[in-house]
């Protein structure tokens, strides 16, 4: 019922262009319950089609393609939230993210070395770089 009545209330938000959230928030709730996985992905969508130069609703779709173990979807998204918005360190290391997944090492490396020229600081983008290279047996680069 809580869901219903967020629904319900961001549903309503919609029409409003001061609620930039309200489509993203409605996603972000029915995405947690598993059945409804696909109203989640359409609600993101429409979230894109409203505001198609807006680099958030391609990463939260992005996101939840990631968690349904669908890297190469969620691939499309970060990249399209990176060619919006190409001075995000994360949408780089969530790109990086999902070609670590499809064991494209080379890939992975060079969208993490990309968010670290943004953000040399970055311990998400270091984790993640290390990470990389313990998957391919390179463990001293590793460390």
């Amino acid at each position: 019922m809580l869901v219903r009545g967020f629904a319900a209330n961001a549903a309503a938000a919609l029409g409003n262009e001061t609620s930039k959230a309200a489509d993203l928030g409605l996603g972000v709730a029915i995405a947690g319950l598993p059945v409804s996985a696909g109203i989640a992905i359409l609600r993101y969508r429409l979230a894109i089609e409203t505001r198609p130069d807006d680099p958030v609703p391609w990463q939260k779709l992005g996101d939840l393609y990631q968690e349904k173990g669908d890297p190469i979807k969620a691939e499309e998204a970060f990249a399209r939230a990176r060619q919006i918005s190409p001075a995000s360190e994360g949408f780089l290391i969530s790109l990086a993210e999902s070609y670590l997944q499809q064991k494209r090492f080379p890939e992975a490396l060079s969208s993490l070395y990309g968010a670290l020229k943004i953000n040399a600081q970055s311990a998400k983008a270091w984790v993640d770089l290390g990470y990389a290279f313990g998957l391919q047996g390179n463990h001293q680069d590793a460390i």
